[in-house]
């Protein structure tokens, strides 16, 4: 009964959006830049891994990262820089996301003798 209300049925349909945007916008990546990941992390495998974790991780959290990160092995010093990349083009993003939102509109307040 829970999942039938409208708010969580609303969020779940973002949720839904948002994890096939990702997905899509990991496929284009790996898609349009191939061979320049293949040549940095040593092979297309340890590049795939590399993306399926950060795509993971954009989708969940941090622990879908290490769950991916487990189950297909990449070397370690390819996590590392994933992860350090992923933390500092975050560093840029959240910020520049924050300052591009508009403020929010002033709250009414009611005049009038109240005394």
């Amino acid at each position: 009964q829970v999942l039938r209300g409208t708010g969580v049925r609303s969020l779940l349909v973002a949720f839904a959006l948002g994890s096939a945007g990702t997905l899509a916008g990991a496929l284009l990546g790996s898609w349009a830049l191939r061979s320049p990941l293949s040549l940095a992390c040593g092979g297309w495998p340890e590049a795939a891994a590399i993306l399926a974790a950060l795509t993971a991780k954009n989708i969940g959290s941090g622990l879908n990262f290490l769950a991916v990160v487990e189950a297909l092995q990449p070397h370690p010093s390819l996590v590392a820089a994933a992860l350090a990349a992923d933390n500092a083009l975050g560093l840029l993003y959240f910020p520049l996301a924050s300052a591009l939102t508009p403020a929010p509109p002033p709250i009414a307040t009611s005049s009038g003798g109240g005394g």
